[in-house]
């Protein structure tokens, strides 16, 4: 970490606690939250819960921000029980598992976007 309230890598975000909300070096606005997707992670929430990011495909430093308001906890959660409007856990966790066929389908498509952004040829 580079101060108090900056954040410099994504292992630095990893260290933080879930429901910390910052911004990225682009200015937008993000919620660290932990998911399971096919296997535990911690990945950045947008506003409105309705997008998750890896952290490694956000842009740092990251800025630390506080929730600005109260929250009824209204929105609905992600699977680990993360509100999709505060990111506090407020709801049961409800963990999602891929099954073999869909980790093999998972990785193949983490491959190819991995080709795609060193080639920068979408094909």
């Amino acid at each position: 970490m580079t101060d108090e309230y900056e954040v410099a890598t994504a292992d630095d975000a990893r260290l933080l606690p879930p429901g910390q909300w910052c911004l990225d070096a682009t200015g937008t606005v993000y919620c660290l939250v932990d998911t399971h997707m096919g296997f535990p992670q911690r990945m950045a929430m947008s506003k409105g819960g309705r997008g998750f990011t890896a952290l490694d495909n956000i842009a740092y430093p990251l800025h630390l921000a506080d929730f600005d308001g109260e929250c009824e906890h209204r929105w609905g959660a992600n699977e680990m029980g993360h509100c999709r409007r505060c990111g506090q856990v407020s709801h049961d966790a409800r963990p999602t598992h891929f099954d073999a066929e869909q980790m093999r389908v998972f990785r193949l498509a983490a491959e190819h976007n991995k080709r795609v952004a060193e080639s920068g040829d979408p094909s």
